[in-house]
């Protein structure tokens, strides 16, 4: 797993991708996509077909569908903000098409708000609940999580 945080326009991540327990390769998984937004992604190390679906993904009203979500063969929990600083999570289920997780909704009311996925969501919501920056509330999820790991990557919006 991993944990991905967004607070103040900036997007966070861990770098760890574990397998069956056993830490496996440390990679960037933030990305800017084609449309401007910021993706994050915890879940499955192949996230390319759901980064396919998203990539021209530019307003609320172009978000995908449960549907075309459940075609998605991995499943992951991820963090999509748009260029506004408005932020949404996007479930895909995996395996388990009928998943209640499966879908789209808003990670945060306010455009200062934050958000977290993953692992480490948790903890770092909790950090970020005591002023926290995105970075910071990473590096606690790394520090008490046994499948989140440094070092940090981050992009701004």
């Amino acid at each position: 797993m991993t944990v991905i945080a967004y607070r103040n326009g900036i997007l966070a991540c861990d770098s760890l991708w574990t397998c069956g327990g056993l830490k496996i390769l440390w990679q960037k998984k933030v990305v800017r996509l084609s449309s401007g937004a910021l993706f994050g992604d915890s879940g499955d190390a192949d996230n390319r077909a759901l980064i396919e679906l998203v990539d021209q993904v530019a307003t609320s009203e172009d978000l995908p569908s449960v549907d075309e979500l459940a075609a998605i063969r991995g499943a992951s929990k991820s963090l999509l903000i748009f260029p506004d600083g408005y932020g949404w999570v996007i479930a895909t289920p995996g395996t388990d098409k009928h998943s209640d997780d499966c879908g789209v909704y808003p990670a945060f009311t306010k455009r200062q708000e934050f958000a977290a996925v993953g692992a480490g969501e948790q903890l770092a919501i909790g950090a970020m609940e005591m002023g926290a920056s995105a970075v910071e509330a990473v590096k606690v999820a790394c520090r008490r999580n046994a499948y989140c790991g440094l070092p940090v990557h981050e992009l701004e919006l």
